[in-house]
């Protein structure tokens, strides 16, 4: 699949908003002890179980981004991702698998997943130059959509974003996610043919759900910002 992504099954995207898997609504385990010492000591808890990944880190605004663009840094796809708290932890629950079949080094991952939550790290150049890399010409790139659905949650607003294919889209959504005061609780990452269909679950910043035309209207505002092309001044 292209970009760090991965693409679903068809290659046309579904006509309607792509709903978030029921994860969204699971119950929260508890973290276990000997994790929760090992962020008291390291500041991050990284997991891994099949392509299975699970970050735990004391909970902050933007940790999604800065998680997903750690990811993108280290060529993982992926899939899906929920985020819960509990005891003033963040837990991050991801479905990700290694491109070109190669797993990351889990250390250094690791350590930039560190490094990011300290701001220690250039995420923003860097996946910048990674982005210059891959960029394909503006007129093969269809112009970025965002839609709600209001029906899928009783407690939560689904937004979807539907843009062109591209290194650390999910970065750069969630960033602007949270830049516009939303919450991400969960999403479904999809890609079909060059065309990203990305489903998140979002709470307004009083934890509500995002009814408000002009909450909505920032959101929007940030995501396409965010999706710009970078020589489209």
């Amino acid at each position: 699949p292209p970009y760090g992504r991965a693409a679903a099954g068809g290659a046309e995207p579904p006509a309607g908003p792509a709903v978030p898997s029921s994860r969204e609504a699971a119950p929260v385990p508890p973290v276990p002890p000997g994790t929760v010492s090992l962020v008291e000591r390291d500041g991050v808890a990284l997991e891994v179980e099949g392509e299975e990944l699970t970050v735990v880190a004391p909970d902050r605004r933007g940790l999604l981004w800065r998680v997903a663009g750690v990811l993108a840094l280290h060529r993982l796809d992926v899939r899906a991702a929920t985020v819960s708290t509990t005891d003033g932890l963040a837990v991050v629950r991801l479905e990700a698998h290694p491109r070109h079949g190669r797993e990351p080094d889990w250390r250094r991952l690791t350590d930039d997943l560190r490094r990011a939550f300290e701001d220690r790290l250039p995420l923003e150049r860097r996946l910048a130059e990674r982005e210059a890399a891959y960029r394909q010409p503006a007129p093969l790139r269809p112009p970025p959509r965002v839609l709600f659905d209001d029906r899928a949650s009783d407690r939560a607003t689904v937004v979807e974003v539907r843009c062109a294919d591209g290194p650390a889209v999910l970065y750069r959504i969630t960033r602007a996610l949270d830049s516009s005061g939303a919450r991400v609780r969960s999403a479904r990452i999809a890609t079909y043919g060059a065309e990203v269909v990305d489903a998140f679950y979002v709470l307004g910043p009083d934890g509500g759900r995002l009814d408000g035309p002009p909450q909505r209207a920032a959101l929007v505002t940030e995501v396409l910002g965010a999706l710009r092309e970078p020589d489209a001044d």
